[in-house]
């Protein structure tokens, strides 16, 4: 059921095609009676379904039986959605570049932004990562895992983009955190990474590259949100406190 929504099927509609394809040929009306809902319910989705090549239909005593279609069929419709995928993502790329290309007001030495909301944080998160200078140094003292370990598969990524960037980073973790040798040993084999432990039992993040200070909350005791700092004696602060507690750590 989930696969065929995620190719673009709506609810009705994928059922519709599992109740054809247990059926084989059928009436609307066993259609209908198989589903629970009103004739005049099926009609949109039928022919919708037409329309994706997924159901046919042939004339018995002048009444239409309709016929689910071979599920091989399904992959066409998963290359379409690939190919329009494709074009989105040349289009979006296109527009990227082109608000790249837009004159910029001159940013100032301060800043902040708040985020608030899984996809904002992630967003955010993502920002950084990806703009962050090459070469460059990256600071995190973690949370305990409760915290995040929700976002752990997203943070796995936002490390090989790190890596691509060729960017190294300092983590401080907790001792408490759950599953701890598999949680170190993602983030080692992933590589660029110096890993010291701490016996902190804290829920939000500290989280610094060259240009940004960031505090960062996954908790699931509210809301994901995020502070993201830009200030040069903010972070000048905050690395010298971080250096500080990383320099009393053993390795």
């Amino acid at each position: 059921m989930q696969e065929l929504l995620e190719l673009g099927l709506n609810n009705l509609e994928a059922k519709t095609y599992l109740a054809l394809q247990g059926l084989g040929e059928a009436k609307t009306g066993d259609i209908c009676k198989r589903l629970g809902i009103p004739n005049s319910h099926i009609y949109p989705t039928l022919a919708k379904l037409q329309e994706k090549g997924l159901v046919s239909y042939k004339y018995a005593n002048k009444i239409k039986v309709f016929k689910a279609a071979n599920p091989e069929n399904l992959k066409h419709l998963f290359d379409e959605k690939q190919r329009e995928l494709k074009a989105q993502e040349s289009n979006l790329l296109k527009l990227i570049s082109e608000l790249q290309k837009l004159p910029k007001n001159k940013e100032t030495d301060s800043d902040y932004q708040y985020f608030e909301g899984i996809k904002a944080v992630k967003g955010m998160i993502l920002d950084v990562y990806s703009t962050a200078p090459k070469n460059s140094e990256m600071k995190l003292l973690s949370a305990v895992s409760e915290s995040w370990e929700i976002m752990n598969a997203f943070f796995l990524e936002m490390h090989d983009i790190r890596l691509k960037r060729n960017i190294s980073l300092k983590m401080i973790m907790q001792k408490k955190t759950k599953d701890l040798k598999k949680r170190v040993e993602e983030r080692m084999d992933i590589g660029k990474v110096s890993i010291r432990l701490a016996d902190f039992n804290n829920l939000g993040e500290l989280f610094l590259t060259k240009d940004y200070l960031i505090i960062l909350d996954t908790s699931k005791s509210v809301t994901p949100c995020s502070f993201m700092i830009k200030n040069k004696v903010f972070l000048s602060m905050f690395d010298q406190l971080y250096e500080y507690i990383w320099n009393s750590l053993k390795n």
